[in-house]
């Protein structure tokens, strides 16, 4: 028998996990759900550095102006969650999920949040659930009720 049919047809040991398994197991997992908390949550995480890093080359490009915080959620792999900043922005841009706005005044020095938006499922869940919804998400619903009835701006 040729060595190259040998290797294919031998058993690999118990404790080996191979590419394939690894992605079989993705594959049959439910995919993770991020809510209001797992925003604050990434941008507690030295998210604002790169906030300040735009504002700090910014002074000179508008009086005000807009950045975009973009949660960027992997499908494949729902646990990783990348920040991406947008901007300086001269236009407002339109609310999108997982995305949060904020606007930036170089005469007064002052960072505004305008909105967040979570992911679909979560919003769809705050929809679903708005009698229900704790105080401290109560503008959550909000802002995600406004951009269902495409209100939000």
């Amino acid at each position: 028998m040729p060595d190259l049919v040998r290797v294919i047809t031998e058993e690999k040991p118990k404790d080996q996990i191979m590419a394939g398994d690894f992605q079989a197991g993705v594959y049959q997992k439910e995919p993770e759900r991020h809510n209001a908390e797992d925003v604050v949550r990434e941008l507690s995480k030295k998210a604002f550095s790169k906030l300040e890093d735009i504002i700090n080359r910014s002074r000179d490009f508008a009086d005000e102006y807009y950045v975009v915080l973009w949660l960027k959620i992997d499908p494949m792999l729902p646990s990783i969650v990348q920040k991406w900043w947008l901007g300086p922005l001269l236009a407002r841009p339109s609310p999108e999920f997982n995305w949060s706005l904020f606007s930036y005044n170089n005469k007064d020095d002052a960072l505004r949040h305008h909105w967040t938006i979570p992911d679909l499922a979560t919003s769809h869940f705050l929809l679903q659930n708005a009698k229900k919804v704790p105080k401290e998400d109560k503008q959550l619903l909000e802002w995600v009720t406004q951009f269902k009835a495409g209100t939000l701006v």
